[in-house]
């Protein structure tokens, strides 16, 4: 009986996942992450007070996920697919992520 390689397997997993990266989310150095929601609470929460909006625990969950895959020095684009909302809520949802995500994906340099 043959043994296999495992270790060997494992390499070529990981070369395929590099593949798969640059195949499915980088294009010309630009990392894009599509997203598509069907209402406004997939991307704010729904205990959320006006003016004091917050990102949806999922999403945030998605969008970490999605990221690590992706090196820390390729720029990254969040592409949301949507046909339900106002442009109130798109600005709303543009400057939480924004606000919310800048220290967790490296808009904002943080303090030391």
């Amino acid at each position: 009986m043959k043994k296999r390689n495992f270790t060997r397997l494992f390499d070529l997993k990981q070369s395929h996942i590099d593949y798969r990266v640059r195949r499915e989310y980088i294009r010309n150095g630009i990392a894009t992450i599509f997203c598509r929601i069907s209402s406004y609470n997939d991307v704010i929460t729904a205990y959320s007070a006006k003016d004091h909006e917050a990102v949806n625990l999922d999403f945030i969950e998605y969008l970490r996920r999605a990221a690590s895959f992706i090196s820390d020095e390729c720029p990254m684009v969040l592409h949301i697919i949507e046909d339900c909302l106002t442009k109130d809520e798109q600005k709303i949802i543009r400057e939480v992520i924004s606000y919310e995500l800048a220290y967790d994906f490296g808009i904002v340099e943080q303090e030391e």
